[in-house]
């Protein structure tokens, strides 16, 4: 015993306006209900009407030609208490241009599988095409679609009302459209939410300075020749060559930095006679400790403040900064014999300083500065952060290409316009009356916060003018200057013409 039968929509224009549409049966020859009784379209005793199962405001009129599916209370009286609800639809969005074709093609009279209709989901939920996300309502929410691109989708403690949610039919993809829905970028949308905790916006001023970082010209090392009596203080400059690699930047190199000095790809020994291991400059002495760090400092000063020209007039002019100094490898690994030598080493490394930098070795950045200087980066953010004791929060927004607030009785004036919303759509407003009738007669809405800066503006100009009442303002007056700035986007910055009162 069938329960449900097919038919077709043949007439929805219910005079009693009611959703009640004219139905023709599939399968079943119309003569043979025909002439079982007089009748006229739509009277009391046409036996093809039939009222919608669903209630009327969440009932789908179908459209002429389209599919319903027929249920009586009594399967034996078919033209008696027949209701109907439309369907089967073949796409979650475009409801209103499916024909029975399409609803049935490839299908038997229950089937749900549809051969021709394009899969918009993958099995792992994933859309077919990216666009589609936010088209259709999720399976977690609940909601009502309307033929196409408008819904009210309710999700947890919020309610979406949206129009034109798709890519309008009339663009150049339109089979593409049909297909798979495709998400709007503009949209009418009226929304409500509630969350279960308050945030609010807090600027935080975050510290993100760093040191200066650059690459070592030059790598001064010194030794003496002996640790009771010196005669002979050296140094060895090199200079580097290399580009790759970080080992050189003031910010790695250190005391214990260990290099090849023989690597002419990295470094370069500078000497007269271009060798790989004669010493830059030799200064003969006395045999004193103390002479030996006194000469030294004084030759790591001079490099400081002037060049390697006061080691010898041949070598370069450039500024050796920045520059390391240290003790060679060879003279770290003397131990001192006796307890004075040992002392004597201490005392030598200790005694070598320049510009405050001592103990022996030390990173001399720029003639500005012995110290790499702290480069300033002060970053502004706006964070949301949770209110303490603020509870839920709530919000409302309305959003649009254009928004207008209008009233049939607002406030008037000699230079207000006002709407005749006599000459409005009834039923809904058309395109034409929101660009000819209502935008001309409404007024762009002021954005505060810039109308507060001018009106500070002019404010603090009045309070910096103390000449003459009768002379000019001086219009180099800083307060002039920015008055003046704010004027010239004065009316972009203050009013909002797509937000619109009358």
């Amino acid at each position: 015993m069938k329960i449900i039968d097919i038919a077709i929509c043949v007439n929805n224009i219910d005079p009693k306006g009611i959703g009640r549409i004219r139905y023709r049966p599939l399968g079943i020859f119309t003569s043979e209900r025909e002439g079982g009784a007089r009748y006229e379209e739509w009277d009391e005793n046409d036996p093809f009407i039939a009222l919608p199962f669903l209630p009327l405001h969440i009932n789908i009129v179908p459209q002429i030609q389209q599919s319903v599916k027929l249920i009586t209370y009594e399967t034996e009286k078919a033209t008696q208490n027949v209701e109907y609800i439309g369907g089967p639809y073949t796409s979650p969005h475009d409801i209103q241009n499916q024909t029975f074709l399409a609803q049935h093609k490839d299908t038997t009279f229950g089937g749900v599988y549809l051969k021709d209709v394009k899969n918009i989901r993958n099995k792992d939920g994933s859309f077919n095409s990216p666009a589609s996300r936010g088209a259709v309502i999720n399976e977690r929410d609940i909601g009502f679609r309307g033929n196409y691109g408008s819904d009210i989708i309710f999700t947890e403690n919020g309610v979406q009302i949206r129009g034109g949610s798709l890519l309008s039919k009339q663009g150049k993809n339109k089979k593409t459209i049909l297909e798979y829905p495709q998400l709007a970028k503009k949209m009418g949308r009226f929304t409500l939410k509630k969350f279960g905790k308050t945030l609010e916006n807090v600027t935080e001023v975050i510290d993100s300075s760093k040191v200066a970082v650059s690459k070592l010209k030059y790598v001064i090392e010194y030794e003496i020749n002996d640790l009771n009596t010196p005669t002979e203080l050296k140094l060895f400059v090199y200079k580097i060559v290399g580009e790759y690699g970080t080992k050189f930047n003031t910010d790695e190199f250190g005391g214990n930095t260990v290099f090849n000095s023989e690597d002419t790809s990295l470094v370069k020994l500078i000497n007269t006679g271009n060798t790989l291991n004669e010493p830059s400059y030799v200064k003969q002495l006395n045999g004193s400790i103390q002479e030996a760090y006194i000469e030294l400092r004084g030759l790591l000063h001079l490099i400081d403040n002037e060049n390697l020209q006061v080691l010898n007039s041949v070598y370069s002019g450039e500024d050796a900064h920045p520059f390391y100094f240290r003790p060679t490898s060879n003279f770290k690994l003397l131990k001192g014999a006796s307890s004075t030598e040992k002392l004597n080493k201490e005392t030598f490394l200790k005694k070598v300083e320049i510009r405050r930098i001592s103990g022996g070795s030390g990173l001399i950045f720029s003639r500005q500065t012995a110290n790499p200087p702290i480069i300033p980066n002060k970053k502004t953010l706006i964070l949301s952060k949770e209110v303490k004791g603020g509870g839920e929060q709530s919000f409302s927004n309305l959003s649009a290409d254009k928004i207008y607030i209008t009233s049939t009785n607002p406030n008037t004036g000699v230079n207000v316009k006002s709407i005749n919303f006599s000459e409005l759509d009834d039923y809904e407003l058309t395109q034409e009356d929101y660009v000819n009738r209502i935008d001309p007669n409404t007024y762009a809405m002021v954005r505060g916060e810039n109308l507060y800066n001018i009106l500070i503006a002019i404010k603090n100009l009045l309070d910096s003018h103390i000449h003459n009442i009768n002379e000019p303002m001086v219009q180099t007056d800083e307060n002039w200057v920015k008055l003046t700035k704010l004027i010239e986007t004065m009316r972009d910055d203050i009013l909002n013409n797509s937000i619109r009162i009358n």
